[in-house]
């Protein structure tokens, strides 16, 4: 698939729920925080397997897994924050927001 045509496929399956939708992920070890990166260029970079890339953004910890004090802060209040997320099979990359997400 075409780079621009993959990144616009990505660009309209960005989302947003609670924490409790991502659990499961987070279970099975598919869950993937980013800090101060953009979610459709982390997911383009994923489906394209550019390695050395991704590698180099969880070396650096922009791309990380949570860590157990986030998962017990937001099973405590699962509605203090909400996340968009985006789906690159089996990965489930999210950001963190503040607030409960606003319905569209």
């Amino acid at each position: 698939m075409d780079e621009s045509v993959l990144r616009e496929k990505l660009q309209r399956e960005v989302g947003r729920v609670s924490w409790r939708p991502l659990v499961p992920q987070h279970q099975r070890g598919h869950l993937w925080l980013l800090e101060g990166l953009d979610m459709v260029t982390v997911g383009l970079a994923v489906a394209m397997d550019q390695l050395d890339t991704v590698s180099g953004w969880i070396q650096s910890g922009r791309l990380r897994r949570p860590t157990s004090g986030e998962v017990v802060a937001w099973e405590d209040d699962p509605t203090a924050q909400h996340f968009e997320f985006l789906i690159v099979q089996p990965f489930v990359l999210a950001i963190e927001h503040k607030g409960p997400a606003i319905s569209a």
